[in-house]
């Protein structure tokens, strides 16, 4: 019998040359569409990760600056520094709303009213030592200069002041406001009203050996204490009155993020972020932070160019995710910062 051209005996259809160069044609396509998203997924999921939102805040060139972390490259100029002073910045430290700074220099410090359309004229405060500021950013707690003790500054809405008889070493703020601070004694914290600092209420019955540092709501702590061997670890705490202690690891406590839950960290050569409950960090080796932002996301980290250098170069790093990304370049050459909304 004879068969009609391109079809079999049974009647498919004839696998002829043409018929193989179709078929070869679309399995090559095929493939490659396949090969192509197998490249670009891995693409996608290791994608440069985008500057959050948020701002910057840092020293460079005589002045105080600010920036869109988006923009690193357009800085906006709030205040030139004296003379003076430009030199001797040590350090920056913002509200958790961003609506006061204080810049800590080496024998004073100055609070910068920032909520307004544009930035106050400093206020410079008879501090010696190192200064604190209240998370809202309402008052300053420092060393005082008329004696012995500490003193609490009001800034707004009218400025006050009120000396504890506290150690400024061992007292920091308590609450959002500042009109509470922590007192540590050998054996104990206390809870202490500024109007009122006699009548205090104990709220844990131990005290760390060093770094202790109190969350922006006041509900949480952190501290050095002693492992038992010899060494010395953070330890977590509620200032509930009982305060069981949790180990979190190695290192110095930075800053909180204003939520409360995440801990900035800086251990003998790395930089991390510890959650405040469940034990989560990251860290990323041969950088120090600076800050952590408001949710905790981002860490502000700093390398120092050189051995010798006063200034530092300025880096993000991202908390999130599950591996730890290369920190993103923001800017060079800076001798102080910190992470504002």
């Amino acid at each position: 019998m004879a068969t009609q051209p391109g079809r079999s005996a049974g009647g498919a259809p004839a696998v002829g040359p043409a018929g193989v160069n179709r078929r070869m044609t679309a399995a090559i396509l095929a493939g490659a569409a396949l090969v192509g998203s197998m490249i670009a997924a891995p693409r996608a999921a290791h994608a440069k990760p985008k500057p959050p939102p948020g701002n910057l805040i840092f020293v460079q060139k005589g002045a105080i600056w600010r920036v869109a972390l988006a923009t690193p490259e357009e800085p906006v100029k709030l205040i030139k520094l004296p003379p003076m002073r430009k030199k001797r910045v040590t350090r920056l430290e913002a509200a958790g709303d961003g609506s006061a700074l204080l810049v800590e220099l080496s024998k004073n410090a100055a609070w910068i009213d920032l909520s307004g359309p544009t930035p106050a004229a400093p206020v410079y405060l008879p501090c010696r030592g190192r200064a604190h500021l209240s998370p809202g950013g309402e008052r300053v707690l420092c060393a005082s200069r008329t004696g012995k003790g500490t003193s609490v500054y009001r800034l707004r809405p009218t400025f006050g002041a009120a000396p504890l008889p506290a150690s400024p070493g061992a007292t920091l703020m308590a609450d959002l406001t500042g009109e509470r601070v922590i007192v540590a004694e050998p054996k104990a914290l206390f809870l202490t009203p500024v109007a009122s600092p006699d009548h205090r209420t104990q709220v844990a019955p131990h005290a760390p050996s060093a770094s202790l540092s109190i969350a922006p709501d006041g509900q949480r702590a952190v501290g050095r204490y002693s492992d038992g061997d010899g060494a010395e670890s953070l330890y977590g705490f509620r200032l509930d009155g009982e305060a069981a202690r949790r180990k979190l690891g190695p290192g110095t406590p930075v800053g909180w993020s204003a939520d409360s839950v995440w801990l900035a960290v800086n251990g003998e050569n790395t930089a991390c972020a510890v959650r405040a409950v469940g034990g989560e960090f990251k860290c990323w080796d041969k950088f120090r932070t600076l800050a952590i932002d408001r949710d905790g996301s981002w860490l502000l980290l700093a390398r120092p160019p050189g051995a010798k250098a006063r200034r530092f170069d300025l880096f993000l790093g991202r908390v999130g995710g599950p591996h730890v990304e290369k920190p993103l370049p923001l800017l060079r050459g800076v001798s102080a910062a910190v992470l504002v909304p």
